[in-house]
């Protein structure tokens, strides 16, 4: 049996497509991704989902994110994952992760020997809350579950939310590493402590507590029964913050937050950490790196990385003199700054003899921003945005030894898809994926509830078709399928030309709507639609 290849599998959150589609700048400003993608390829990838949670099932379990009841586990009842099958086959798994999908909440580490979370601890509860149990409360406040269920809920999964943090069993004490992003302190570790013995007293009055307070301000009153006094002045504090926040916008005319709401991780601390796996094992080892820089390239609570970002200046000057590119500098500038510790890394590995015998893949999960040429007002929908900027994401793999295929569309699923067929493991039955060494689909899909917790029966429904040639948003409310948004790519590439209501297209948009049906038939069943009830009337929707 052949050597297995080690496998270098980044994920770089909210990576554009577009910082590749002019290669000449892409090699000024990401010198080391470029690299990589001269001795192998770099494709466009639709992304099935807009932000990392709902992306993560597609991109790990080749399943599509509303499959298995949705994405509120992110992955857990899902049947595989490919990381999974790489276990089997004989790596040694690593998975560092830099945003909150860990643990119960997500279980996105599943198949990895070893695990590392490099996340803000006080995301937890607050994702935990606004993504998953809030709704459940709401639905108990409105009589649609009894103090049974919610008790049950509070005192099974709530309680393992906090035994997991309590633990911080997946986290380093680095040194380097700011407060919130490694193990607890004791004193911390006690406060969780006390609210699992509050929930083994009385899950009810947790559930109480939990519905008098916004959800970020929940970790102040951990082991009290009910709110404290402080709360009030908890909240008008916050307020202050995003006062002064939105303040600093409006002055500097830029996307900057002095007052985020979490301490986010830097690609030098990513690097740093996945290094104590890579450099040290012999391998074959498959080791998962999940860097947050591009996606949090505006929030200033580590000024010393935000000061060094500044000497990626002169690649950005360069570039921006063509006016090619209308995205935002400082999400250039973060992103320079990862290809920069990208290059120590694969330095690394070359020092130490591991960089021949190496596949490199990089993904984006998901893309980022806004074309300033489209309305402002489209963005107030979370499950709508899905433009070329939110979900056109590239996929590098490095080297390859054949030609991809240049036919039909590639999807996130698309890239674990194509790992596996080049280190020759066979795919779970339930994986959907195709590989970039194989034609693409005619059309690809997102698919997602928008915010908050992923009730298949209760919430909208939001769907992104793409072909080719055309792009359509639909909303399935109730049991009515609603045509918001509709594109022509070939005249209108950055989509700023809403033809939903235009009766000659018709036989597109029906095309699109057809592919949802076929792909989608069971979902939209079980939420009472047929498809004559979706294909009629097309043309007379709203905007």
């Amino acid at each position: 049996m052949a050597k297995l290849p080690n496998v270098l599998f980044l994920v770089l959150d909210a990576f554009r497509h577009d910082l590749f589609s002019d290669m000449d700048d892409a090699r000024i400003l990401l010198p080391n991704l470029t690299a990589l993608i001269d001795k192998g390829i770099e494709r466009r990838v639709v992304s099935n989902g807009m932000i990392t949670k709902v992306t993560m099932a597609p991109l790990l379990t080749q399943t599509y994110p509303l499959d298995y009841g949705g994405y509120n586990d992110v992955v857990s009842s899902r049947p595989a994952s490919f990381i999974e099958l790489l276990k089997e086959s004989g790596y040694s798994t690593y998975m560092l992760v830099s945003h909150c999908i860990t643990g119960p909440i997500g279980q996105v580490e599943r198949g990895a020997n070893q695990v590392d979370s490099v996340w803000d601890h006080h995301m937890v509860l607050e994702m935990y809350f606004n993504h998953v149990l809030n709704h459940e409360l709401e639905l108990w406040s409105l009589g649609e579950r009894n103090d049974e269920q919610i008790a049950e809920r509070i005192s099974s999964e709530m309680d393992e939310v906090l035994a997991y943090i309590e633990s911080s069993a997946d986290r380093r004490d680095d040194l380097f590493l700011p407060a919130r992003l490694r193990k607890l302190s004791p004193a911390e570790a006690r406060r969780y402590s006390a609210e699992r013995e509050l929930i083994r007293r009385d899950p009810l009055a947790v559930a109480r507590k939990i519905r008098s307070m916004p959800a970020k301000i929940y970790r102040h009153h951990l082991g009290y029964s009910a709110a404290g006094k402080l709360l009030s002045l908890q909240i008008q504090f916050d307020a202050v913050r995003i006062f002064l926040n939105r303040l600093l916008q409006f002055f500097t005319r830029q996307p900057l937050q002095l007052f985020p709401g979490y301490v986010a991780p830097i690609a030098s601390e990513v690097r740093r950490i996945g290094e104590k796996f890579i450099l040290g094992n012999e391998g074959p080892w498959f080791a998962f790196l999940h860097f947050m820089d591009a996606h949090d390239y505006k929030r200033m609570n580590r000024p010393i990385n935000f000061l060094y970002k500044l000497r990626f200046l002169p690649r950005l000057w360069r570039i921006k003199r063509t006016g090619k590119t209308a995205r935002d500098p400082l999400y250039d500038l973060s992103a320079a700054y990862l290809d920069n510790q990208l290059g120590t890394l694969m330095r690394g590995l070359n020092r130490n003899g591991q960089a021949d015998d190496l596949v490199v893949v990089g993904i984006g999960d998901h893309g980022f921003g806004w074309d300033k040429d489209r309305g402002s007002e489209l963005m107030s929908e979370l499950g709508f945005r899905t433009h070329y900027e939110h979900i056109e994401v590239p996929f590098i793999l490095s080297p390859v030894s054949r030609l991809p295929s240049d036919k039909g569309l590639y999807d996130s699923m698309s890239v674990s898809a194509t790992l596996l067929s080049v280190l020759g493991i066979q795919p779970h039955p339930s994986f959907l994926g195709r590989s970039v060494f194989e034609p693409g689909r005619a059309f690809s899909l997102v698919e997602t509830v928008g915010r908050g917790n992923a009730d298949l029966d209760r919430r909208d429904l939001y769907f992104t078709v793409t072909s080719e040639t055309h792009k359509l948003m639909a909303v399935l409310q109730g049991d009515r399928l609603i045509y918001k948004r509709f594109y022509d790519l070939d005249d209108d590439p950055r989509e700023l030309v809403n033809l939903v209501n235009e009766t000659d297209q018709r036989e597109h948009l029906e095309r699109l709507v057809d592919f949802l049906w076929e792909e989608r038939q069971v979902l939209l069943v079980a939420r009472g639609l047929s498809r004559d009830k979706a294909l009629a009337p097309l043309c007379s929707q709203s905007r």
